[in-house]
C-alpha cells in the first residue's frame, strides 16, 4: 500500500507516508470501499477515518506517526551500517538495542552472500506485549513453564493432532497459522518477538514448518498463468528488478517468513543444552525431476538459494525427496524436507502417483485452484513426522537412565530417590519414614467394596455361622525379581556396637600404619557397572489379590477386614505403605483414618466421581465377580 495520509484539521495538512508505515513500520492496512482500517505492529486499530476518499487522523496522532516513522528510518540506517561493517554512533547502538546488534551479527556470519536489506527484515523490530497477542495468559503461562515446547510453524487449521499426537507431560506444542487466527501471522513483529522469546528460553526441543511457496511455484512457468517473480541465481532471486511494488511486497512477505523459521532454529539451537530437531517442509526443486528445456529461465526453489546452502552446512541438515502420493495425497507432490532428524532419512526416494490422476486443470483459475487445495501435507507423511520427532525428541514418561546417570546415581548413594532401581524402591519399604511413599507403583493397597449378594456363609469366619453379603477386594503392587521372587527383604539385622568397633579397628590394622603405600583404586570398569545396573533393574511390578468377606458395610468391619488384610502382607514379608480407596462413606470414615495414621499407612482417594483412579481393584472385582459366577453355573447354584 504505497499513498499519503493527510492530517486532519489544519490550513497545511501535513501527510503522513503510509506506504512508509507498512513497509518499515510494521503498520497494515485493511481498505475495502469505504472501509479503512490501521492497526499497529502491536495490533492496536487506531482511530482514522475517509473524508472523501482519502485517510485521515487527527493531528496530533498524525505528528506522532511522522516521528516514529523518523526514528524507524534512523533504527533502520543503523540495522544496515551493524550488516556491512560499520561503526556505529553510541546513541545509534542505544536506539537499536545490544540484543538486535548480536541477533544481524548472527545472520551476518550464517549468511554473509545475502543482501543486508534482506537480513534487516527477519529480527522483530520491537517488543511483544501479552494483549496483543493471540495467545491468553494462560498457554503463555504453561509455555514459559513447561520443560520441552515445540514450535509447529504453518500448521493449517488443525493443531489438535499436533497436540493429541506430540504433547506429554511438561511438553507444550505451539501450533501457528493464519487459519487457526488471523493474528498468528509470523509476518506481525509482536508474534515474532514472541517467539524469539520462547527460543531463547532454551527449551524449545524441534521446530518444523512448510513456509509458502507462492513466489516459486513451478505454475508461474507455465503461461498463460501468473508470471515469475524470482530468479534461480544472483540478487534475483529476492524478486525481478521489474516488479510492480506490490509484487515485490509479496516476494520480500515470503522470502521473510522462509527465513523467519531458519533464524528462530538459530536461537533454538543457540539457547539449547541438546540438539534441537528441525524440520521445513517445500516442494522438490523442480530441476531434480523435470529440468527446463535449453533457452528457457531455469525454475526457483528455495533449495537451489544460496541461504539453503550456508544454512545446512553451518547446522548439518539433510535433504529427504520423496513423493507423498504413495502416503496418501491426493496428487505425487514431490516434495524435499529440509532436516536433521535422521529417522526421515527413511523416506528418501519414495516415489508413486496419488490417489487421483491428471493435470492441474486447463485454465488459470482451475491450475491456481488446485494448487492451493494441494497445500495440506499427506496423512502419511504427518504420522511419519509424529513417529520421527517422538524418537528425536523422547518421551519423558519413558526415558531410561543412561549409564553415566546410573554411574551418578549408585555413586550418590541411591540419591535422589529412582523408581528404576531396585534398591530404592526396596528401601521404600523399610522403617516407618517421615514422609509419603515415593514410588505409587508399588507397596501400594487398593480396596474396593462389592455387594450386596445374596446372603451366605463365610467358611473361613472364626463363628461358622457368621452371615457374609459383601466382600472387600484388595489389590497390593509388589516389587519382583524377573524370576518371580519378591525384592523386599526383610530388615537388617542390628550390629552389636562394640563388635562394629572392633572389626573397625581390625580393618584399620589391615590396611597399615599411615604413610605406607596403598593399593591403587579400582579401575572404571564398565562391565562392573553394566552387572550392577543389571542387578538393579531387574524387577517388575506386580499385583497380589486379596479378599474378604463382610456381613455389611459397617466401618467396624470393614477396618478388621483391612486390617486381616494387612497381616497377611506383613506375615508375606510386604509392608503396606499407601491405603487407596474411593470415596464412599464407609471407606472415607474416621476409624479407618485413625487406623492407618497410627500406622503410618498414607491414605490417598479417587476424586468424587473419578472412578477410573481406582481401576486396578475395579477390574480385579470384575474377574472376582466372573469367577464366582463360573463356579455357580458349574454346579447349577443360581447367582
Amino acid at each position: 500500500m504505497v499513498g499519503n495520509m493527510p492530517l486532519q484539521k489544519d490550513t497545511v495538512q501535513p501527510i503522513v507516508p503510509l506506504g512508509v508505515l507498512v513497509e518499515h513500520c510494521g503498520y497494515a492496512v485493511r481498505w475495502e470501499g469505504t472501509s479503512f482500517e490501521l492497526t499497529d505492529p502491536g495490533g492496536r486499530v487506531l482511530d482514522t477515518r475517509l473524508e472523501g476518499g482519502c485517510p485521515t487522523v487527527e493531528e496530533e496522532l498524525g505528528l506522532e506517526l511522522i516521528q516514529e516513522i523518523e526514528k524507524e528510518m534512523i533504527r533502520q540506517k543503523a540495522r544496515l551500517n551493524i550488516l556491512r561493517g560499520d561503526e556505529l554512533a553510541v546513541d545509534h547502538e542505544d536506539l537499536v538495542g545490544k540484543e538486535m546488534v548480536e541477533f544481524l551479527k548472527r545472520l551476518k556470519e550464517v549468511f554473509p552472500s545475502t543482501p543486508e536489506e534482506v537480513l534487516e527484515r527477519i529480527p522483530a523490530k520491537s517488543g511483544w506485549k501479552g494483549e496483543t497477542l493471540p495467545w491468553n495468559r494462560r498457554i503463555r503461562r504453561r509455555l514459559r513453564c513447561a520443560r520441552e515446547i515445540v514450535i509447529h510453524l504453518f500448521s493449517g487449521e488443525d493443531p489438535v493432532f499436533w497436540e493429541k499426537e506430540l504433547a506429554a507431560p511438561g511438553r507444550e506444542v505451539l501450533c501457528l497459522d493464519l487459519a487457526i487466527h488471523k493474528d498468528q501471522d509470523l509476518r506481525r513483529d509482536a508474534v515474532m518477538a514472541y517467539l524469539q522469546y520462547l527460543c531463547q528460553l532454551g527449551t524449545v526441543v524441534a521446530i518444523l514448518g512448510g513456509p509458502p511457496c507462492r513466489s516459486v511455484s513451478r505454475l508461474r512457468h507455465t503461461q498463460p498463468g501468473p508470471p515469475p517473480l524470482r530468479s534461480r541465481f544472483g540478487v534475483e532471486r529476492f524478486g525481478f528488478d521489474h516488479l510492480e511494488p506490490w509484487l515485490q511486497r509479496r516476494v520480500d512477505e515470503d522470502t521473510n517468513l522462509w527465513m523467519r523459521q531458519l533464524f528462530l532454529y538459530m536461537l533454538a539451537q543457540g539457547a539449547s543444552e541438546r540438539q534441537v530437531a528441525f524440520v521445513k517442509e517445500s516442494p522438490q526443486d523442480p530441476e531434480t525431476y523435470a529440468p527446463t528445456l535449453d533457452g528457457q529461465a531455469p525454475v526457483p526453489s528455495f533449495w537451489a538459494f544460496e541461504e539453503w546452502d550456508q544454512f545446512k552446512q553451518v547446522y548439518n541438515m539433510k535433504e529427504v525427496s520423496f513423493d507423498q502420493g504413495p502416503m496418501g495425497h491426493e496428487r505425487r507432490k514431490p516434495t524435499t524436507l529440509g532436516t536433521n532428524v535422521v529417522w526421515l532419512e527413511e523416506l528418501q526416494g519414495m516415489r508413486g502417483p496419488g490417489r487421483s490422476a491428471g493435470s492441474h486443470g486447463a485454465g488459470v483459475e482451475e491450475r491456481i485452484t488446485a494448487s492451493r487445495s494441494w497445500v495440506s501435507w499427506a496423512p502419511g507423511l504427518k504420522r511419519a513426522l509424529v513417529v520421527a520427532l517422538r524418537s528425536w525428541i523422547g518421551d519423558p514418561r519413558l526415558q531410561k537412565m543412561s549409564l553415566a546417570e546410573w554411574k551418578a546415581h549408585l555413586q550418590n548413594d541411591h540419591l535422589p530417590f529412582r523408581k528404576e532401581c531396585q534398591t530404592c524402591l526396596r528401601s521404600a519399604g523399610k522403617g516407618r519414614y517421615h514422609r509419603k511413599i515415593v514410588s505409587r507403583e508399588a507397596l501400594s493397597l487398593s480396596i474396593d467394596l462389592a455387594g450386596p449378594f445374596v446372603k451366605g456363609i463365610d467358611q473361613g469366619a472364626a463363628d461358622k455361622q457368621a452371615q457374609a453379603k459383601y466382600f472387600l477386594a484388595g489389590t497390593f503392587t509388589v516389587p519382583v525379581t524377573k524370576e518371580g521372587r519378591s525384592v523386599m527383604r526383610g530388615e537388617p539385622e542390628v550390629e552389636d556396637a562394640e563388635a562394629s568397633a572392633e572389626a573397625i579397628q581390625q580393618e584399620g590394622e589391615e590396611k597399615g600404619v599411615e604413610g605406607e603405600s596403598q593399593e591403587e583404586p579400582p579401575k572404571d570398569d564398565e562391565e562392573e557397572w553394566l552387572k550392577k545396573i543389571e542387578e538393579e533393574e531387574g524387577f517388575e511390578i506386580r499385583h497380589l489379590t486379596l479378599l474378604e468377606p463382610l456381613e455389611n458395610r459397617r466401618a467396624t468391619n470393614l477396618v478388621q477386614a483391612v486390617a486381616r488384610m494387612t497381616t497377611k502382607l506383613k506375615y508375606l514379608g510386604l509392608p503396606v505403605r499407601r491405603l487407596h480407596s474411593d470415596r464412599a462413606g464407609e471407606l472415607t470414615s474416621t476409624q479407618l483414618r485413625r487406623w492407618c495414621e497410627e500406622r503410618g499407612i498414607y491414605r490417598t482417594y479417587t476424586d468424587g466421581d473419578g472412578w477410573k483412579s481406582n481401576g486396578r481393584v475395579e477390574s480385579e472385582i470384575a474377574v472376582l465377580k466372573r469367577g464366582i459366577k463360573t463356579l455357580l453355573d458349574s454346579v447349577r447354584v443360581s447367582s
